[in-house]
This record gives structure tokens, C-alpha cells and sequence, in this order.
């Protein structure tokens, strides 16, 4: 596997869609990444609460 299929597998990893059809970037949307709930609040950092 070269370089740039490396990229394309962790671009996909991270809920990015990837240049492809309809259906894969639909899918990509769809993907646990972008559709995850946050369960429980952030810990509070020492720096205060913005990000």
C-alpha cells in the first residue's frame, strides 16, 4: 500500500469522507464519528471552561 492509499484509509477512519461515489460520502455522514453522543460532560480543565 502506498502513501496515498494510507491517507484515504485514515481520512475514512476519521469520518471524513473520501473522494468516491454518492453512497460512500453518504455513508461517511452517516458514520458512528459524526452521529456520536456525548455521554457524559467534559472533566473542567485547570485552564478554565472555553476551548
Amino acid at each position: 500500500m502506498d502513501k496515498i492509499e494510507e491517507q484515504a484509509v485514515d481520512c475514512s477512519m476519521l469520518g471524513y469522507p473520501k473522494a468516491g461515489s454518492a453512497l460512500e460520502v453518504k455513508e461517511a455522514r452517516e458514520g458512528p464519528v459524526i452521529n456520536a453522543e456525548v455521554t457524559e460532560p467534559l472533566p473542567k480543565s485547570d485552564l478554565g471552561d472555553t476551548i
